[in-house]
C-alpha cells in the first residue's frame, strides 16, 4: 500500500518513522521543500521511551503528485491547515484512495466534509515531541480510533478494517469504532482540560496535578466541555473531570503539543480546541467563560513568543 503522512510534526514524524521501520512504503509530505530536502537528508531520529534512538530513511517531499497514486493518506497537520492539505494531496489520492484525518478538536470536521475524496477520522493517545526537525520522541502508547461522520459504503468500511489492521501490525494499536464523533469529543474535552492550562503554568501534564488553582481551572473547562456535548447529544465517557486527572497523570512527563507549540514560537491548536468550544457554547446559550478565558491567556502567549 501506498502511504503519504501529510505534515513534518511530531504525529507525522512518528507514524512515518512507524510505519516505514515496519516495511511499508510510506513517504513523508512537508509542504517547505527545502525543509523536505533536508528530511530526505538525514532521515526521521525517532527515539523510544527509553531513549534509544533509531534513524528511519524516510522519503520526504513537498509535492505529493510524486508519490502518486496515494492508497492511504494520514493527514497529521494542524486543524486550521487541514482542508487546505487535503485539497492539496487529493489530485495524488488513487480513485479508491483514503485520507484520514488526525486532527486535535473538530472543527476541521465542516471543512473536510466539503471535499470531494473518501475520508475519514482519526483519533489516537499516541504521545509524541517533536525535538527538532525530523527528531521526534515517543511519549507514550495509546489507542487509535478510526471511523466515519457518515454511513459508508461497504468498500470503505474494508479499507478503514484494513488501515486498523495495518498500523496495529506497525506497534500503533488501533481500532474501526462506529462512534467516531464521540471518540473525537472524548480526546478533544481532555485536551480542553490539559493542554491550554499548560502553556499558562509552563509545566509537564503531571504538573498540573500539585496546583490546586490549576486543577480548579481545569474542572471548570471540562464541565464546560461537557455541558456542551451533552447539549448536542454526544455521548463523552464517564466521569470526565477523574479521566482528565488519569491522564495528567499518565503522561506526567509529557509536554503538551500546545506548549510545544509555544516554546518553539508557533501558533496553537487554541481556537480548534478551547475556541470550538466557546464557539458551540455561545450558539447554545451556554456559558464558556473559563474556555474563553484560556483562549485569552494562550493568545497572549502567542502573541509574547512572536
Amino acid at each position: 500500500m501506498k502511504i503519504c503522512v501529510v505534515g513534518p510534526g511530531a504525529l507525522g514524524c512518528f507514524f512515518s518513522a512507524t510505519l516505514a521501520r515496519a516495511g511499508h512504503q510510506v513517504w513523508l509530505v512537508d509542504h517547505r521543500s527545502e525543509r523536505a530536502r533536508r528530511i530526505e537528508a538525514h532521515g526521521i531520529t525517532l527515539y523510544d521511551r527509553n531513549g534509544q534512538a533509531t534513524v528511519v530513511p524516510v522519503p520526504t517531499i513537498a509535492d505529493p503528485a510524486q508519490a502518486a497514486p496515494v492508497e492511504l493518506a494520514l493527514l497529521c497537520v494542524k486543524s486550521d491547515s487541514a482542508a487546505g492539505a487535503a485539497r492539496s494531496l487529493a489530485p495524488a489520492l488513487a480513485r479508491d484512495g483514503l485520507l484520514i484525518a488526525m486532527q486535535n478538536g473538530i472543527a476541521h470536521h465542516r471543512e473536510l466534509s466539503n471535499l470531494a475524496v473518501n475520508w475519514a477520522l482519526g483519533v489516537t493517545a499516541q504521545g509524541a515531541h517533536l525535538l527538532g526537525e525530523g527528531v521526534v520522541r515517543h511519549g507514550g502508547d495509546g489507542p487509535t480510533f478510526l471511523g466515519s461522520l457518515s454511513p459508508v459504503a461497504v468498500e470503505v468500511g474494508s479499507r478503514l478494517n484494513k488501515v486498523a489492521e495495518l498500523l496495529t501490525r506497525a506497534g500503533i494499536d488501533t481500532e474501526v469504532v462506529d462512534d467516531i464523533l464521540a471518540a473525537a469529543w472524548n480526546k478533544l474535552i481532555i485536551n480542553v482540560g490539559i493542554n491550554a492550562l499548560t502553556v499558562v503554568e509552563d509545566c509537564t501534564n503531571g504538573e498540573l496535578l500539585s496546583r490546586p488553582q490549576a486543577l480548579v481551572t481545569m474542572k471548570a473547562a471540562v464541565h464546560e466541555a461537557v455541558l456542551v456535548a451533552s447539549a448536542l447529544g454526544i455521548a463523552v465517557f464517564d466521569n470526565p473531570e477523574e479521566r482528565v486527572l488519569v491522564v495528567c497523570r499518565d503522561t506526567r512527563a509529557n509536554v503538551s503539543s500546545m506548549l510545544q507549540d509555544i516554546r518553539a514560537g508557533r501558533h496553537t491548536e487554541v481556537d480548534a480546541i478551547n475556541g470550538e468550544i466557546v464557539r458551540l457554547a455561545e450558539r447554545l446559550g451556554i456559558s464558556a467563560s473559563t474556555n474563553g478565558a484560556l483562549v485569552a491567556a494562550v493568545k497572549d502567549r502567542e502573541f509574547v513568543q512572536a
